[in-house]
């Protein structure tokens, strides 16, 4: 995602990926890291290429934390992200269906620099602005989603920022927070395309 965001001059974090090893080979040698620190500072994001609700994502603090989670799931595809650190705990997840925003709400987490409801976040419903949707809408395009829950942070000055494309969105806080039901949406489009030209 971060790659197909980035070739697509798609605004997103900084990222590098750690290198591909095996479990119960890891990192005999962490110099790796260094560029990353060097280019992202601390604290910086470290983040599995997988799981939900943010429950694979950590604040990373130093070099010491850095290089225990690196060692901690060597052999897991797993990436390390700049933090934004003018969205801490807030962000807005835009849904968007078909090249459409069907709904968007903002999320926010006194307690926490990850905005995710089940954490602990509370979301509201949000009107997006008019990048904000754009890149939510460039995001999906970028990465070829028919329909996602894009998650944009706030950059510097408001600038949208792309965090994760989710091509599996959790539609229950969505519809807490704006009434809408996304899957709806998304039935509709999949009828459309499925029976266009019938």
């Amino acid at each position: 995602t971060a790659l197909a965001l980035t070739e697509n001059k798609v605004k997103t974090p900084k990222t590098f990926f750690l290198p591909k090893t095996f479990e119960g080979v890891g990192y005999p040698d962490t110099a790796f890291l260094d560029k990353a620190e060097q280019a992202l500072g601390y604290p910086m994001v470290f983040k599995q290429a997988y799981g939900s609700f943010g429950k694979q994502v950590y604040l990373v603090e130093n070099r010491t934390r850095l290089e225990e989670l690196a060692r901690a799931f060597a052999g897991k595809d797993c990436l390390l992200q700049e933090l934004i650190r003018t969205s801490y705990g807030r962000d807005v997840r835009v849904n968007v269906v078909g090249g459409k925003v069907v709904c968007c709400m903002l999320r926010e987490n006194a307690n926490d620099f990850r905005s995710n409801v089940t954490g602990g976040g509370r979301a509201t419903r949000f009107t997006p602005s008019f990048a904000q949707e754009m890149a939510a809408i460039a995001a999906c395009e970028a990465v070829g989603a028919d329909f996602a829950g894009v998650d944009i942070l706030f950059g510097k000055m408001g600038e949208p920022i792309v965090c994760e494309v989710n091509s599996n969105p959790h539609f229950k806080s969505s519809i807490d927070a704006t009434g809408v039901d996304v899957s709806e949406y998304i039935m509709r489009y999949v009828v459309e395309r499925v029976c266009k030209g019938c």
